[in-house]
């Protein structure tokens, strides 16, 4: 996050869902839900100390996830097995209140597999 160098993104969020104990999610339905991802992701990023919001209100609707650290702001917005998350944000344009360097990143997650399905991202 420091870096700006997204691309390191995505094997670290697979990484942290393929440690999570599967016993942790049978008997239950939470993989099908966004906010299971959502939650996961947020507990992780504030782990670390960087401003979050989220589900940040633009004039627009609102943004999954915003992370803010060193002069960067990253828009995450989920889906869980199908969608287009970074068209999403583009159509929406939920970066415009913000300024400086700024990401896009859309994650698919897959139920079944409890992992990620599909990584986007982009810089504007």
């Amino acid at each position: 996050m420091n870096t700006g160098d997204v691309e390191r993104f995505e094997p670290v969020i697979k990484r942290l869902f393929a440690s999570i104990a599967y016993n942790n999610v049978t008997n239950n339905d939470i993989e099908r839900y966004e906010g299971f991802y959502a939650s996961v992701l947020y507990a992780c990023f504030a782990s670390i100390g960087v401003e979050i919001i989220a589900e940040d209100v633009s004039n627009k609707g609102r943004i999954d996830l915003t992370l803010k650290a060193v002069g960067r702001t990253f828009f995450f917005e989920f889906k869980v097995t199908d969608g287009e998350p970074l068209e999403q944000i583009r159509e929406m344009k939920y970066y415009e209140k913000y300024e400086g360097e700024r990401y896009l990143i859309g994650i698919v997650f897959d139920p079944k597999q409890r992992n990620v399905s599909k990584f986007e991202w982009e810089r504007i």
